[in-house]
């Protein structure tokens, strides 16, 4: 037998059995000390990376699991915290305290490098992620806003100099940007090999051609009305062959209860009386 047991603190230590939900565990695990700015303060992020991370974790160790039964014939029980999932999520910051002293602390939008060229900028239509770090993609970051000249001001000219006078270099791009729109900068930027992406919403996503390609989305007709459909997220990745699929639509209430019932044993006279007592 395989088992997996999934809780917010694990099945032993002085936690054990404690309730959890995924923004507890945002904070619990130093998440939220790293998300926000210092004008903000800690705060969650706007999704559920914990609920869905341990979901995938879970998954992970299931698969490994069977894996190692069809070598040994052996099973296991499984315990997946979400606490252990929320560590490994930020598994880079830990290592980076445990073994060098040193905390990310809330930058914001800006690049933990606290490079002023690595973050999020408005243009005159919308916002942009820019990511230049190293010194060839800031020059052709300089080159392409126009500001080259600033390379030449020892105060720009080096990785160095730029932190050390972040706030005049994030002024100087934000002022560039600010002269153009965001199709425009994403295509230009893109092709001068500047890593840029646009701070989207989640409609434009939707609408984004590549996902075309991807099968993230499926839709199917809807198990309330005939006359609707549904769409769902699917999985993360994609295979030549085979792959992942939406086996069934969600069911309805107790749509599947007698086909379990009877599964598990019981005969349809038993089921009825269930059924008849309130049981099911």
């Amino acid at each position: 037998l395989i088992y997996c047991s999934i809780s917010g603190y694990g099945q032993h230590g002085p936690k054990a059995g404690e309730a959890a939900y995924d923004g507890a565990i945002q904070a619990s695990s130093g998440m939220m000390s790293q998300t926000g700015h210092e004008s903000t303060g800690p705060t969650r992020t706007g999704y559920a990376p914990v609920d869905m991370g341990t979901g995938l974790n879970a998954a992970f160790a299931i698969s490994a699991s069977l894996y190692r039964r069809s070598q040994t014939g052996l099973g296991q029980h499984i315990d997946v915290a979400m606490i252990d999932t929320a560590v490994v999520l930020q598994a880079a910051q830990y290592s980076d305290y445990l073994n060098e002293g040193t905390l990310v602390g809330l930058l914001g939008n800006m690049s933990p490098t606290k490079q002023p060229t690595g973050n999020v900028f408005p243009t005159s239509d919308g916002q942009i992620q820019i990511t230049a770090l190293t010194q060839l993609q800031v020059e052709k970051l300089f080159f392409i806003l126009g500001i080259e000249d600033r390379l030449g001001d020892e105060r720009f000219s080096t990785v160095t100099s730029r932190i050390d006078n972040s706030e005049l270099v994030e002024d100087c791009v934000t002022q560039a940007l600010a002269q153009n729109n965001t199709s425009f900068w994403l295509e230009t930027l893109a092709e001068g090999g500047v890593p840029v992406a646009e701070v989207r919403a989640v409609p434009d996503v939707i609408g984004d051609p590549q996902f075309g390609y991807r099968g993230v989305f499926e839709s199917f007709e809807s198990p309330i009305s005939k006359d609707d459909r549904i769409t769902l997220v699917k999985a993360g990745y994609i295979t030549d062959h085979d792959g992942p699929i939406i086996r069934s639509k969600p069911p309805r209430l107790g749509e599947h209860s007698d086909e379990i019932l009877m599964e598990a044993g019981f005969s349809e006279e038993e089921i009825k009386t269930f059924r008849e007592s309130g049981a099911v």
